[in-house]
């Protein structure tokens, strides 16, 4: 496991030196910015891929969390106004 680690932060690291490279070539800047903006947008969108074994799993958990407890809120509401109604 901690190899695996290791090899997906190595590839992380490295596709973060490309797209600083990337951004340090000066034709980014060229006619007001928007190539760079491009490139941003689609820097974003390649990172929340490339995060995605990190960030899904905790979103699912933390999902997971929120529906038990809503459950348990529900039930108590319930319960309460069913003892005020008696």
């Amino acid at each position: 496991m901690k190899e695996i680690a290791e090899q997906y932060a190595k590839f992380l690291f490295e596709y973060f030196q490309y797209d600083v490279s990337i951004f340090s070539n000066g034709w980014m800047y060229y006619l007001l910015l928007i190539p760079a903006f491009f490139y941003f947008v689609f820097m974003w969108f390649k990172w929340s891929f490339l995060f995605l074994p990190i960030w899904m799993p905790i979103y699912l958990s933390i999902k997971g969390l929120r529906g038990l407890f809503s459950i348990k809120i529900r039930d108590n509401s319930k319960n309460k106004t069913e003892e005020k109604r008696n």
